[in-house]
Formats: structure tokens, C-alpha cells, sequence
């Protein structure tokens, strides 16, 4: 995979840094996981701090633009991040029982 920066913004009052990379591979689309490791590689930070916010594949090419958030700490990024995407990341888990905002206004009808 090659990698290049669009963007990089650093936003000390949300311990962050703003990450925007191009992304050329070979062969199949890569998936968050594999993206998430070769990202913090590149970059040189701890992927346990770092979040994928969007992924957009650019059509017809092997490519893909990412947006990462990349934390100082992980107080930091539980505080500022969409409980969703920590969920989804791993670094939350999912309460038993507990119902997507889809699932809520599906019961409410």
C-alpha cells in the first residue's frame, strides 16, 4: 500500500490530530482492520488511539481516501468520539439489550 497525507490539522483542544491520507493498493479493497494498522504504521502512532471516521473508495481506481482522528489518550478519544465508532472500533463494547437508534423508532411504531 502507498500512502499519502491530503491533510493534516492539529486540534489541541480536542487532543487530536486530523488526518486525511490517499491510499493506492493492489488487488481487493482492504478492510478497516488492515487500513487501521497500516495507517498507525505509516503515521507512526498507536492504532488503540487512532479512529477511522469515513473510508471512501474512489470508483474505478485502487484507491481510497480515509479520515482518521488520531488521541493523545484514551480519555481523550472516549470523550470526544460518537459512541457508535468506539463500539465499532472495539474499544467499547455493545450493552446487552441495548437498541440502535433504528431499532428504537422501529419499536416506537
Amino acid at each position: 500500500m502507498e500512502f499519502k497525507v491530503l491533510e493534516k490539522k492539529d486540534l489541541r483542544l480536542m487532543k487530536r490530530i486530523y488526518a486525511r491520507v490517499k491510499v493506492n493498493f493492489e488487488g481487493k479493497t482492504p478492510s478497516r482492520d488492515e487500513l487501521k494498522s497500516e495507517l498507525s504504521k505509516f503515521l507512526g502512532t498507536n492504532s488503540n488511539l487512532m479512529i477511522i471516521k469515513k473510508i471512501r473508495k474512489v470508483f474505478g481506481l485502487k484507491q481510497v481516501v480515509a479520515e482518521v482522528h488520531i488521541y493523545d489518550n484514551e480519555e481523550a478519544l472516549k470523550r470526544f468520539e460518537q459512541k457508535s465508532l468506539l463500539v465499532r472500533e472495539g474499544i467499547l463494547k455493545k450493552e446487552k439489550g441495548s437498541k440502535t437508534p433504528a431499532e428504537q423508532k422501529t419499536e416506537q411504531k
